[in-house]
């Protein structure tokens, strides 16, 4: 009640209430008490109300026909005076202008506060949306399906997807959010939220495993054994020769390795079978590399700071010698330096003093190492490292220097020029540079996961050359994939739902990548992962059923009918989005036909029908002449 107290008292300082200048603290006092379902703090409010509205508190309703029709309409009699609500629409809209210009509780709020139920059970937000929000919120039973053919193929859909996006597309504006917003009751909420996905084959087993359970089974609820059950043979395999496959460390008794001779065999006459992944010590193999480690002589302990602190001129290993800052990352920082030994300028990598980010730091050491052995002659579009070590308890990574990255390259060329750099026939220079070097990786069983245009530094802006860096997420495909991969708004599908991801992630990444070179804005502008999506579906179509039902994430923002939602942070509430439906060719405005068709493939939902490197570098679009093409205004 004191809660409900100060936030009314400082709501009132004026003598007139003012729901415009005090809504949002109204509506964080109203949020609170339903979330924790104050029941007295609730009927607190309304006697605060009352008293701080007093004699001159008398609000007519307008025109809201229904404003004395509620089931909580006499706690506030007293409060809103409903009894003189005037019969003239004339006079009621007058009353409202004086309303407005009085700063006063609005008609529409006061019949949404009347409404308010004071048994501590859920309450409805009083604030009224804007006439924008009331257009795009709406009930989830209003959302009108997509006229979408059954009984056809995803590809089929995604087709149909298409072409009326280019017919009758839904939104023109760049800054629109691409989808509709649409609440869901409360009390709706388990009906449309599932916990995980099944496609229609393994509904069909499920029904099957439960039926024949259900077979098995007498009317007197015994179960009956099958033939194979009641002979201790599963599957083909006796309980006999099942326990000839239990190693001996998981049978009973126990032992000490004092009481086993390494030559004896076992007492029982069964050996033990080595685990599936496990190798000999003789057959395992490892790879190492050297760390040089510089430390003062006689010295030990920790450094005053765990940052590296440094200034212009400071000499780095007796052999580097800082010039400026470059740029700084989640775990590093990089800056200019010069050798002093080859008198060439270099960039230095500085990974932050965190176990975490050195682990990370080496693991790039470690595939820096492999993809320049193999690539020897630099023909691949890979950074070069020059030197690495460990200094003053931060690891080094000395590189070739580079220019600017895509993004802040752009951002520049946009700021300073009328015409774009990036020409068709220079996004086609770019692309197929970063093709290289993603089908070099891949061969070599390796995934980027952080492809971006930060992550695409210029070598040369005359000859628009450039090479790929940052290999400080990426992984052998053999590994145990990250469930948290690439930046978002480059972030492939399969990867948002947690489904099974491969080496087309990357070319997902590059297919947004190539879209905003040429618009020169984000394709998939996002605020959350939900949000993200949403625009995925808008602008490429329907994600296919199956690739939902293989993700262990689909369930956190897909309904039961595969709507998209999410939950706001503030209120709790769910919300549906609801794409507007368009096409890539809309959002991007390029008339080559044979380019939106590269980007599309490259940007295919479902990883199964996306791109690979090698496939990329043989699309029609990349064989293309397109020397002759003019740069157009991005």
């Amino acid at each position: 009640d004191a809660t409900v107290r100060t936030a009314v008292l400082a709501m009132s300082s004026k003598k007139t209430l003012s729901i415009r200048d005090d809504s949002q603290a109204l509506k964080s006092t109203l949020e609170f008490l339903r979330r924790h379902e104050l029941n007295a703090s609730e009927t607190a409010l309304v006697e605060e109300l009352s008293a701080c509205l007093g004699e001159g508190g008398r609000v007519d309703y307008g025109n809201d026909e229904s404003a004395g029709n509620h089931g909580n309409s006499d706690v506030f009699e007293d409060v809103l005076n409903v009894s003189d609500i005037a019969d003239d629409e004339d006079d009621d809209d007058e009353d409202d202008v004086d309303d407005d210009e009085d700063g006063g509780w609005e008609a529409s709020i006061l019949t949404r506060l009347m409404s308010v139920n004071l048994n501590g059970q859920a309450m409805t937000a009083i604030i009224p949306p804007d006439d924008s929000e009331d257009e795009s919120r709406r009930a989830i039973s209003s959302i009108a399906p997509y006229d979408i053919p059954t009984g056809v193929t995803h590809e089929e859909v995604l087709a149909h997807w298409r072409r009326e996006g280019a017919a009758a597309c839904e939104y023109e504006d760049p800054e629109d959010e691409g989808f509709h917003r649409a609440s869901i009751a409360r009390h709706d909420v388990q009906k449309y939220i599932v916990d995980s996905f099944q496609t229609t084959e393994d509904l069909k087993i499920e029904e099957d495993r439960n039926a024949t359970l259900l077979a098995a089974e007498h009317a007197d609820g015994n179960v009956r054994f099958s033939p194979e059950q009641k002979s201790g043979t599963v599957d083909g395999v006796s309980d006999a020769e099942k326990s000839k496959c239990v190693r001996v460390l998981d049978r009973g008794g126990s032992f000490s390795f004092a009481d086993v001779s390494a030559s004896a065999p076992p007492e029982d006459g069964v050996e033990t079978p080595i685990p599936a992944g496990w190798v000999e010590k003789s057959r395992e193999t490892f790879e190492t590399f050297d760390l040089k480690v510089y430390h003062r002589p006689k010295r030990t302990g920790f450094e005053n700071s765990k940052d590296f602190a440094m200034k212009y001129g400071d000499i780095v290993a007796n052999r580097y010698r800082i010039v400026e800052g470059i740029g700084k990352a989640a775990f590093s920082k990089t800056v200019r330096a010069q050798d002093l030994q080859t008198d060439t300028p270099v960039c230095l990598k500085i990974v932050k003093n965190n176990k975490d980010y050195m682990d990370q730091g080496l693991d790039e050491i470690k595939l820096l190492k492999l993809m320049n052995d193999k690539d020897p002659n630099d023909e691949h579009g890979i950074l070069r490292m020059l030197d690495y070590f460990y200094f003053k308890e931060h690891l080094f990574i000395v590189s070739e220097l580079l220019r600017a990255n895509l993004y802040e390259f752009q951002k520049y060329d946009m700021e300073t020029s009328d015409v774009s750099y990036f020409s068709l026939a220079r996004i086609q220079s770019v692309a197929k540079q970063v093709l290289k070097s993603l089908k070099f990786m891949h061969d070599l069983n390796l995934i980027h996961c952080d492809l971006k245009p930060e992550n695409v530094l210029m070598r040369s802006y005359a000859d628009c050359t450039v090479k790929v860096i940052d290999f400080g997420s990426s992984c052998f495909t053999t590994d145990q994939m990250s469930s948290y991969a690439q930046s978002r708004a480059y972030r492939a599908p399969e990867v948002i739902i947690g489904a099974k991801y491969s080496q087309k992630a990357d070319i997902w990444s590059l297919g947004c990548i190539l879209a905003e070179l040429y618009t020169g804005q984000v394709l998939f502008r996002n605020s959350s992962v939900p949000t993200l999506l949403a625009r995925m579906v808008s602008i490429r179509g329907p994600f296919d059923p199956r690739l939902l039902c293989s993700g262990t994430q689909s369930h956190k923002f897909f309904t039961r009918e595969g709507f998209l939602y999410e939950t706001e942070d503030m209120s709790g509430s769910v919300v549906v989005l609801r794409p507007k439906r368009t096409c890539l060719q809309k959002r991007i405005g390029a008339n080559d036909e044979d380019f939106i068709d590269f980007i599309e493939k490259l940007l295919a939902t479902n990883p199964a029908c996306r791109l690979s490197a090698g496939e990329a570098l043989e699309h029609p679009w990349m064989k293309k002449s397109l020397s002759d093409v003019v740069a157009h205004k991005a």
